[in-house]
């Protein structure tokens, strides 16, 4: 049985509170964090980076998380009367410990946050789970609007797993852009413009 909310994002949150405090014997830096992670790590991680005072209440130092890295992931758990057996179902049936968790557990619903979050890397595949694109299109159109530092790619023709297998061909545009924010840092954000909308969102090819 899964473990519902929020005992995974607790996890989360206490993984990386040791990783803070032991990485330095490994020759790590802990000024140079980053998280992220595959559809439900994404989320998670994601969650985690829009909530400081969670962040604080594990002992981690306000800026900790330099950049979120989250790919194909759900944004949105909020559904009004989803069908059977459907996923979104899933989400209440599974995830939540409670119908009324919905928007505590949703990155979408935590904007603004209540501090100042990393910079994201927002993926999903060209074929994803429509629900997920869906969602990765408002979070990039909210996150513009209270100014917050993203980037956003579409893995040409990747389905939802696809892309997590493409991650070990260094050739992969999401392979690249990982490597070169953990090797630079956060950088080709999106512009924010006034009257962005969630039409906005297009492919890189067609930039």
């Amino acid at each position: 049985m899964p473990l519902p909310r929020p005992g995974p994002l607790e996890d989360c949150v206490a993984a990386l509170a040791w990783v803070h405090r032991h990485i330095g014997e490994y020759g790590g830096d802990s000024e140079r964090l980053f998280v992220g992670g595959h559809s439900a790590g994404g989320h998670l991680y994601t969650l985690a980076s829009l909530q400081p005072a969670r962040l604080a209440r594990a002992g981690l130092p306000a800026g900790v998380i330099r950049g979120c890295m989250a790919i194909c992931f759900q944004l949105n758990l909020v559904f009004d009367d989803p069908p059977a057996g459907s996923g979104e179902a899933r989400i209440y049936e599974q995830f939540l410990a409670r119908a009324e968790d919905d928007r505590a557990a949703s990155p979408l619903h935590q904007l603004p946050p209540d501090g100042a979050p990393p910079p994201f890397l927002l993926v999903h595949g060209e074929n994803d789970f429509p629900r997920i694109i869906a969602s990765n299109r408002r979070m990039l159109a909210a996150l513009k609007r209270h100014h917050l530092p993203v980037r956003f790619l579409v893995e040409p023709g990747a389905s939802h797993f696809g892309v997590a297998l493409r991650l070990a061909d260094p050739e992969c545009a999401t392979t690249a852009t990982l490597r070169a924010w953990l090797r630079d840092g956060p950088s080709g954000f999106e512009p924010f413009r006034e009257d962005h909308s969630v039409a906005d969102v297009v492919h890189p090819e067609e930039r």
